[in-house]
């Protein structure tokens, strides 16, 4: 009831409850994620998103329709935009049916933006995702990945200090970058821009990070 009518501040003290069954279903197999995308509450989503315990999020309700599919037939943008950002494995549903399946429902009711999005999710999940991210301002979750993409690269850098693991997601992979060999900078300088023609050279790739971490650390 509390997702259903976006009391966020309910939500968020409910969940603090160890006994809490996120999961739980309604006689008509709606869960509270279920709820939160069908009325449109953004907020609420996003706190049950970050619940490590929601494992509903493709979770399908006696008619068929999981929570993605509903947020998409009602149009609802900003909320998809969030799922999708989060990183959870979407379940976009069967695209012989247009009742059931997430894109197909968004272009039954004419959501130009969301067909958009979930045609683009469908083809690359992780770049959409790290579009999405930049379009909501999300720029220390993009460091963060960043972040990890540069320490799972060297294996010189696998141990990471505790005063590191402090500093903000941008600092730390910041931290990390500039301490790579210049040819490794310049590498992941080229994919983290995503461009084929700015090939950072060498002798430029440790005042291209500072500036991508600049750019991901502003708000």
């Amino acid at each position: 009831m509390a997702c259903r009518n976006g009391h966020q501040a309910v939500v968020s003290l409910l969940l603090s409850q160890a006994s809490i069954d996120v999961n739980q279903k309604t006689s008509t197999g709606m869960t509270s994620f279920h709820a939160a995308c069908a009325r449109g509450k953004t907020d609420c989503a996003r706190l049950l998103l970050g619940d490590p315990r929601m494992e509903s999020v493709n979770e399908v309700d006696i008619f068929g329709f999981t929570p993605l599919c509903t947020a998409s037939f009602k149009g609802h943008f900003e909320l998809v935009r969030w799922m999708v950002a989060s990183g959870r494995a979407l379940d976009l549903g069967d695209p012989s049916n247009d009742r059931t399946d997430a894109v197909g429902a968004a272009r039954l009711r004419k959501h130009g933006e969301l067909v958009s999005l979930l045609e683009r999710f469908k083809v690359d999940p992780v770049k959409t995702k790290q579009e999405v991210w930049l379009e909501l301002g999300c720029h220390g979750e993009l460091a963060a990945a960043l972040f990890a993409l540069v320490v799972f690269t060297s294996d010189g850098l696998l141990e990471i200090t505790k005063a590191m693991a402090t500093m903000a997601p941008a600092a730390r992979f910041l931290a990390i970058a500039t301490c790579l060999p210049v040819e490794l900078q310049m590498v992941l300088c080229y994919r983290t821009m995503g461009s084929p023609k700015d090939l950072i050279m060498s002798r430029d790739s440790e005042a291209a990070f500072r500036e991508l971490a600049w750019t991901l650390s502003a708000q």
